[in-house]
């Protein structure tokens, strides 16, 4: 395949709470867990473990998150 023929996409993400993401894909926002294109569930679900991961180290730290924001490419 050809650089023409395949799809880049770009996803921003905001922890909502320590379970919930909110992903922007430039074109809508979802919360993980609803209908989106399969890539974007894909990425959503990586910028999500990251947030669910970045809670848990906080934690053991003894850190506060304030706010976390991650962007994420895939083509």
């Amino acid at each position: 395949m050809g650089d023409s023929e395949l799809s880049n996409y770009e996803l921003t993400a905001s922890r909502l709470s320590p379970r919930r993401t909110e992903v922007s894909t430039g074109d809508a926002e979802f919360v993980v867990g609803k209908d989106v294109n399969p890539v974007e569930y894909l990425l959503g679900s990586l910028v999500a473990c990251l947030n669910l991961t970045g809670t848990m180290v906080a934690r053991d730290m003894d850190i506060d998150i304030e706010s976390l924001e991650a962007t994420i490419q895939g083509t």
